[in-house]
């Protein structure tokens, strides 16, 4: 229409009636989701890269991060760390160069806090998982099912579990956290639940793995992957745990010893 770039008039007029068309323009703001990547290996020879990426990935910046020495002349200060994000905050935990060491971001440098763990902990065994308000760091050493509680000042022991989960994972099933398989063969089925009364046993997983990713989703719980010594390599699985049942729920296009990060 002549005067009408866009197809919609301020007024249009036509020999019946008179319409009068009113064009709002609305400015929706949408936060987007960022990645924060931090590599450090010192001992593979590797560069420190660390880098922001969206998670649509049409966005990367690389970002300048501050570490203090690492106690260690052959590995990097965050190498095999623990990570937590809670209430906007970045907090690192443990690994070999300081196992019981607590630290955090602040602008653009990593800062060893007073606190410390109660237990060691290196992210080569151990899991951590943000509840609520804090975040649960177990399974830090050998053959370990100690677990305790960070809540951004201070660490308190939490309840040990019934089998070592080493190896193994923590999720969030329903505001709960489970701790899914480890590595010692009494313990590599094991899956067990933290509820305010202590650990007890769900359903046992349907393959003997460890070194597996694992994720909570609505009223379930994913594993993906993970290492299984009767057939002696990674798989490509991904099972489900909902009701206590699990159910094989896909898999996965290539094999990768990674971590997993929920985008909600």
């Amino acid at each position: 229409m002549v005067g009408c770039p866009d197809g919609i008039c301020q007024e249009e007029t036509t020999a019946a009636t008179t319409t009068t068309v009113q064009s709002t323009t609305t400015s929706i703001a949408i936060e987007e989701t960022f990645l924060f990547i931090l590599a450090e290996n010192i001992y593979s020879g590797a560069p420190k890269l660390n880098y922001v990426i969206s998670a649509l990935g049409d966005f990367s910046e690389v970002r300048e991060i501050a570490t203090p020495d690492s106690e260690l002349s052959y590995m990097g200060f965050l190498e095999r760390s623990g990570f937590a994000v809670m209430n906007g905050q970045l907090y690192l935990f443990g690994g070999p160069s300081n196992d019981k060491m607590i630290a955090k971001l602040e602008d653009c440098r990593i800062e060893i806090i007073p606190q410390q763990l109660r237990f060691g902990f290196t992210s080569a065994y151990g899991s951590v998982l943000v509840l609520g308000d804090s975040a649960l760091i177990c399974f830090g050493q050998y053959e370990s099912s100690s677990c305790e509680s960070f809540d951004g000042s201070s660490s308190s022991i939490a309840s040990a579990s019934q089998f070592s989960h080493y190896y193994g994972c923590l999720a969030n099933l329903n505001g709960y956290a489970v701790a899914v398989n480890g590595y010692v063969s009494k313990n590599v089925r094991k899956v067990e639940i933290l509820r305010s009364f202590g650990w007890s046993e769900l359903a046992e997983h349907p393959r003997e793995i460890y070194k597996q990713s694992c994720v909570g989703v609505e009223n379930g719980l994913l594993t993906l992957g993970g290492y299984e010594d009767s057939v002696g390599y990674y798989l490509k699985e991904v099972f489900l745990l909902r009701d206590d049942v699990w159910s094989a729920a896909g898999m996965l296009k290539e094999v990768n010893i990674c971590e997993l990060f929920k985008f909600s």
